[in-house]
């Protein structure tokens, strides 16, 4: 089965984190996830699909897409309302502060999420498409980003859409 995500989708979405675009992220396996991509879906099962064929946060197909020089592995997924989200895992909380510098991201928002797990909420600067970052200080989960963006909204919109019942616990989220 061929990802849901498109590679112009993800340049035009992502390229606020990202400068050069995305590739088009691999066919999805049904034999399961790799060893890479399934340490990503067991840390945030509400967000993820537990199989490639599967179906993760708000209807989402994810499939394995470029990651960049310094991650381990990106998921890249579209979701039932077009939002397209990214989460990608490097070798240390560090190595995502690091990725995070020298993009053009607003000021730290904090947030809690419902375990009681602080994370930090960025906006991007996103051609034709608002989006923010995720990323989290708990040491199981300090190592872990996520992207999220959408065309055709803006910011406001999206953080409504997206953030409020997004579930980044062991529980499943809507």
């Amino acid at each position: 089965m061929t990802s849901p995500l498109s590679r112009a989708g993800l340049a035009v979405a992502m390229s606020c984190v990202f400068s050069g675009g995305l590739a088009a992220p691999a066919h999805a396996s049904s034999r399961g996830w790799d060893d890479k991509s399934e340490q990503i879906v067991r840390t945030f099962p509400s967000i993820l699909p537990a199989t490639p064929t599967g179906r993760g946060y708000h209807g989402a197909r994810c499939g394995i897409a470029e990651a960049p020089p310094t991650a381990i592995r990106s998921l890249g997924c579209r979701d039932r309302d077009d939002v397209l989200f990214q989460a990608i895992a490097f070798p240390n909380g560090p190595a995502v502060q690091d990725f995070l510098k020298s993009r053009a991201l607003g000021p730290d928002n904090r947030a809690t999420i419902e375990d009681g797990t602080s994370a930090t909420v960025r906006v991007g600067t996103c051609p034709d498409a608002a989006c923010f970052v995720v990323t989290f200080d708990a040491p199981d989960r300090s190592k872990y980003l996520f992207i999220v963006a959408q065309t055709d909204t803006t910011i406001s919109d999206l953080l409504k859409l997206w953030w409020p019942d997004a579930d980044f616990t062991t529980g499943r989220g809507a």
